[in-house]
């Protein structure tokens, strides 16, 4: 997750958006983990919690 939030920064900078479509079963490992917003039939992450997603989670 953290590798598509990178890029997503690095080719969107503040417009940066992740989004996905988990299997019902998965979805709210996302939105607790990861604080994912429900966003019709995907959960989606913006700026500025894909920065807090980068610094929690990247150890590069």
């Amino acid at each position: 997750m953290t590798h598509v939030a990178k890029r997503a920064v690095r080719d969107f900078g503040e417009w940066a958006c992740i989004s996905l479509r988990p299997k019902t079963q998965i979805a709210q490992h996302y939105i607790d983990k990861y604080k994912m917003n429900i966003t019709g039939m995907t959960l989606s992450l913006e700026v500025p919690e894909i920065f807090e997603l980068i610094e929690l989670y990247d150890h590069d």
